[in-house]
């Protein structure tokens, strides 16, 4: 295990001028399954809406979630020749895109031209209710995964084509205050890892790779994973990236979610969130279920926190037990998180696909927990391998 010795960020942005991220855009075949989960389950307020002309000219309706800095974008097709269609019939509901906001977008095209990116689209310009907005998209090689290149005056974010249709609240009654991380998993770690570094100026933030065997030797069908956090030091944005480790290539998890995704994706997005005991204690009331953690592992936190030189956790171990919370860190600070499950067990549909949520709150710990990562890691597994895994359809 490694981790950047740097977290500072520069005064100024770097050569694409990128200053953070907008929104995850998501293909959906149930639009109204979305607005039940994001807006009922998890607080999130709707903001913005495809026009009637969006959504006529585009064969699909896209609506906008916000809560605090995190937006999310969901389209669902109206028509079989529709993007999100065709989409769907590749993949099943899955986030496939990111909207980065730059500063100036004719640097970033002039970079991203120069370095050979392949270019989807010219640059376009657009009226927004917000204001004046320019984009443009590329490919990249997480799959069918692009990204947009958005510059757009200050203010609340409308996307091309959209009308403003609320305003997010100013504190998200679950406390979700922006993205944390986001987290993809493929087979092959080195094209999206060149690809951030020499296309988008993403620098090697922290990297870990394990094997249930490491623990367990007499395990006969063990699996494993590489991971590397890459990160945009002046935006902050942090891309954790996962490929599986032999042996049992094939029946690691992170294979499993390229064959149930139909290819490389995001498995996840983290929330930031101050309280995450108050937050899941309402998630769990609310019916939301998250991955198990075993006894064990709260059995032997005390002992790894301390050999690790975690400053002291505020969070009541009981209570972190009894929520299922996980915690980790080092000597900078700790961290808590716990992670959802996938949106295919929760709603006993392969077609809702693997992708899933994690809550995250971070007390001065600025990297990725090792003990949490494996935690995760065979927790899916046992989903994947247990009683609770959806039935085939």
């Amino acid at each position: 295990m490694s981790q950047s010795s740097s977290f500072v960020r520069p005064k100024v942005p770097g050569p694409l001028t990128i200053i953070g991220l907008d929104a995850v855009h998501f293909f959906v075949g149930n639009l109204s399954r979305a607005r039940r989960f994001y807006q009922n389950r998890l607080d999130f307020d709707e903001v913005a809406q495809s026009t009637v002309d969006t959504s006529h000219r585009d064969q699909m309706e896209s609506v906008v979630f916000q809560a605090g800095d995190a937006r999310l974008m969901f389209s669902a097709p109206l028509a079989g020749s529709s993007r999100a269609a065709r989409y769907l019939r590749r993949h099943p509901d899955s986030a496939a895109e990111l909207i980065v906001r730059v500063r100036d977008l004719d640097r970033a095209y002039d970079v991203l031209q120069a370095r050979d990116a392949t270019l989807i689209t010219e640059r376009l310009e657009t009226q927004t209710e917000s204001g004046p907005a320019r984009f443009f998209v590329i490919a990249t090689p997480l799959g069918d995964t692009n990204i947009t290149f958005l510059e757009r005056s200050d203010g609340p974010f409308v996307p091309p084509g959209f009308r403003v249709t609320g305003t997010a609240r100013a504190k998200n009654p679950l406390g979700i205050s922006g993205i944390d991380h986001i987290t993809s998993n493929m087979r092959v770690l080195r094209p999206w890892i060149d690809f951030l570094r020499d296309m988008l100026d993403f620098q090697p933030y922290w990297n870990v790779a394990f094997h249930t065997n490491d623990l367990r030797p007499d395990m006969k069908t063990g699996t494993g994973l590489r991971s590397k956090v890459m990160w945009e030091p002046y935006s902050g944005l942090k891309f954790a990236n996962n490929e599986p480790l032999r042996p049992h290539f094939e029946k690691s998890q992170i294979a499993i979610f390229c064959a149930d995704n139909q290819g490389p994706g995001m498995q996840h997005v983290a929330l930031s969130l101050p309280n995450i005991c108050e937050a899941v204690a309402e998630l769990r009331r609310r019916s939301i279920e998250f991955l198990s953690t075993p006894g064990t592992y709260y059995d032997a936190l005390p002992e790894r926190l301390a050999r690790q030189g975690v400053p002291a956790v505020r969070e009541p171990m009981a209570e972190l037990r009894r929520l299922g919370i996980q915690a980790d860190g080092n000597q900078d600070g700790y961290l808590l998180q716990i992670f959802m499950k996938d949106a295919a067990l929760y709603y006993q549909d392969p077609s809702a696909g693997p992708f899933f949520l994690e809550l995250i709150q971070r007390e001065g710990a600025r990297s990725f927990g090792e003990g949490n990562f494996r935690a995760l890691f065979e927790a899916i597994e046992r989903e994947q391998t247990g009683e609770n895994k959806y039935p085939a359809q």
